[in-house]
């Protein structure tokens, strides 16, 4: 590696999780992920299925992984505390606080209600919102269009950008990815820019599918 090569590298941001967690686990997928020069820790899958939603969204700007757990009264009048896998931070200001679980541990410990407890009880200022995610609100095309998104968003290509926009203006709606790509004349370049309008909203998927050069599109308020 050469002397540019070493100045131009920027070391991942250490984790901001304030809870450690065990990173062995026969029961579930454990471990640190580096994911827009940012280190996570997870503790499942479906955390980083979630994790993947989060970050390919456009409105959010910013996202911390186990944040500082909050202090509740239960039902029958005993203090806990929980801490909330994520805390977003959306680009207008607004906050949400994530919970992710598998369906059958909140079904099975009674999760739900707990949470509307917790979420009765959050501090002013932590979060304006609370939302609780299982592996039966992220679908597989989601998921799998949540990290094309995300990857197309670190490919920055303005000209690209610009040609999409140019296609958007001059078609009727709805249309295919592939008639918008033909457009902009870009092949895989158009394709990921696509993928970056999707990502900001411009663009909507008229299904909840895996998206492709078939994929019907529609105008969206981005």
């Amino acid at each position: 590696m050469n002397h540019t090569e070493n100045h131009l590298f920027k070391p991942p941001l250490p984790s901001r999780a304030t809870r450690k967690i065990p990173m062995r686990s026969c029961a579930s997928c454990r471990g640190l992920v580096t994911l827009e020069g940012q280190k996570f820790a997870i503790e499942s899958l479906t955390e980083l299925r979630t994790l993947l939603q989060i970050l390919s969204r456009d409105d959010v700007v910013d996202v911390w992984e186990q944040p500082p757990a909050v202090s509740y009264r239960d039902s029958r009048g005993c203090i806990k505390s929980h801490t909330f896998d994520f805390l977003i931070t959306k680009r207008c200001g607004w906050k949400i606080a994530v919970a992710v679980k598998s369906s059958f541990r909140a079904k099975a410990g009674n999760f739900f209600e707990e949470l509307q407890e917790i979420a009765q009880q959050v501090p002013p200022g932590f979060a304006d919102e609370v939302v609780l995610v299982t592996e039966k609100d992220l679908s597989r095309s989601a998921t799998l269009n949540a990290g094309r998104c995300f990857q197309a968003k670190r490919m920055v290509d303005p000209l690209a950008d610009e040609a999409v926009a140019a296609a958007i203006s001059e078609v009727n709606f709805p249309t295919t990815i592939e008639n918008l790509v033909r457009k902009t004349g870009l092949l895989g370049r158009g394709y990921r820019a696509l993928l970056r309008a999707i990502a900001e909203g411009r663009l909507l998927l008229t299904e909840s599918v895996s998206v492709d050069y078939t994929s019907q599109v529609i105008l969206g308020d981005g």
